[in-house]
């Protein structure tokens, strides 16, 4: 056993509270990144450099997409996600959306698309079928949150 994992495990027993000190100490870098992301301060557009956001790649698309409306004298644009499965990511687009509006006072309507079946099956191997598998990310209604705001 590793010298690190042997502190470490020694660090869990007494509580949580160590066990962050320390790997804070490890990597005090991903330690302010977390503390960063549980309070976030600073502008949307800071955070997102830093991908504090979550799912920077989305938080990418809609603020740069707004921005370029806004220049372009566009009042409303409409943001897609193909592939909803459980929901979490127009969920983040809601979040992210309502803060860009804010920014650059663009409206910003989300829509979803998704058959439900998950991935069809691979054709060749650029579809990487050792990779991903036919209906891979199937669709559960069940799990999709009711939360979404009707825009």
């Amino acid at each position: 056993m590793s010298l690190i994992k042997r502190l470490l495990k020694a660090v869990r027993r007494p509580g949580l509270i160590f066990e962050k000190i320390w790997l804070f100490l490890l990597n005090p870098r991903a330690a302010l990144l977390a503390l960063w992301r549980r309070y976030p301060l600073g502008s949307f557009a800071r955070r997102m450099e830093w991908d504090i956001i979550s799912r920077p790649p989305y938080a990418f698309g809609i603020y740069h997409a707004a921005d370029l409306a806004r220049r372009l004298g566009v009042e409303r644009i409409s943001v897609v996600e193909f592939g909803v499965g459980t929901g979490r990511g127009l969920l983040s687009m809601q979040r992210i959306a309502a803060e860009v509006e804010t920014i650059f006072g663009v409206a910003i309507e989300i829509y979803g698309f998704d058959t439900g079946v998950g991935l069809p099956p691979p054709r060749d191997y650029r579809d990487l079928p050792h990779v991903w598998s036919a209906s891979e990310f199937r669709m559960d209604l069940r799990a999709v949150p009711e939360s979404f705001d009707s825009r």
